[in-house]
């Protein structure tokens, strides 16, 4: 049986859930950068941070706003 969507790790290095990136952009942060500043996501061995970065992206673009 998998995670619920909220509880899927993004980053196995920090624990990093698929709802705190959630949380951080709707939080306010506008880019992958603003995300890992807030999280902590993707600063050990940031074999996530294309996948996050892609979701950033596409929450951004859910939301209306640019993202980068």
């Amino acid at each position: 049986m998998s995670a619920p969507d909220g509880a899927r790790v993004m980053c196995l290095c920090h624990g990093v859930t698929w709802a705190d990136i959630r949380t951080a952009v709707d939080g306010g942060a506008e880019t992958f950068e603003e995300v890992r500043r807030q999280t902590g996501c993707g600063k050990s061995c940031a074999m996530c941070v294309e996948r996050i970065r892609g979701e950033v992206d596409a929450l951004l673009g859910q939301s209306g706003r640019q993202g980068g």
